[in-house]
């Protein structure tokens, strides 16, 4: 497309894309036409330039040396008649196309690139919540292997005591380590409410022991005030709750 003038040039830029521009210095003669080297630099990023310098003087190179310093500068020619002129031509309109594709060529890495991060801190997020996931799982079947270790003990202890002393005695050693307890008590029925004031600073775990069919006292399980007793712990203890009212029968009876 064949522009007359600068203005024109101005005009079409807004609706056209231009692949290569060629045009003369001899165009900035004129003062007023040097706002259109800004035009042209700000809109012709990506176009190819054909130079044709035509105009030889002081001045001239100064705007020479302003329109080599933009982008895409292919090729300075002395006149529009030069035999490479026409070869120059086609040089830039390949020269453009190959920009364009290592534009769309880089578009493609850095997405490409922007999927493999997004892969791999999903892959990432995955590991460690799998990692997580067997940690809790290590916990648990600690946790298990202990209560049942501890269980074992309190069975051993409900067999061995001699008394309801002993018998909170060998039952808080048993459990001590695994529930982190204080102390372990039993008291009859009609004393239980006179000494569970002495526990109020303390966090409790307070539960019936049957003695043929009847209530015949309390347990109670006592550690810090901060650590409350979780369900699964309380769970746990009514096991034990189970082997110590078997173990008050035979202590009542002998």
């Amino acid at each position: 497309e064949f522009l007359e003038n600068l203005e024109d040039l101005k005009k079409n830029l807004e609706s056209h894309h231009f692949r290569v521009v060629i045009y003369p210095t001899h165009l900035f003669k004129k003062k007023e036409n040097l706002k259109y080297l800004t035009i042209l630099e700000e809109n012709l990023k990506n176009s190819q330039k054909i130079l044709i310098h035509d105009w030889h003087t002081a001045e001239s190179s100064k705007i020479l040396a302003r329109i080599i310093n933009q982008r895409n500068l292919f090729k300075i020619l002395p006149d529009f008649l030069q035999d490479e002129f026409e070869l120059s031509v086609q040089g830039a309109l390949a020269e453009y196309d190959l920009d364009q594709q290592n534009l769309k060529l880089v578009e493609l890495i850095n997405e490409q690139n922007e999927n493999l991060k997004r892969i791999s801190q999903e892959l990432e997020l995955r590991v460690e919540k799998r990692q997580q996931l067997l940690e809790e799982s290590r916990k648990k079947l600690l946790l298990t292997n202990k209560r049942q270790q501890s269980l074992h003990l309190c069975l051993f202890a409900v067999h061995r005591a001699n008394s309801i002393a002993e018998l909170e005695s060998l039952l808080n050693e048993a459990l001590k380590e695994t529930l982190s307890l204080i102390s372990t008590r039993i008291f009859f029925k009609n004393f239980a409410n006179i000494h569970e004031q002495q526990f109020t600073q303390f966090s409790l775990h307070k539960a019936p022991i049957m003695s043929e069919q009847q209530i015949f006292g309390f347990i109670y399980f006592i550690r810090d005030l901060k650590m409350p007793f979780q369900r699964d712990e309380i769970s746990f203890l009514a096991k034990v709750i189970k082997a110590v009212s078997l173990a008050i029968d035979r202590l009542t009876k002998l």
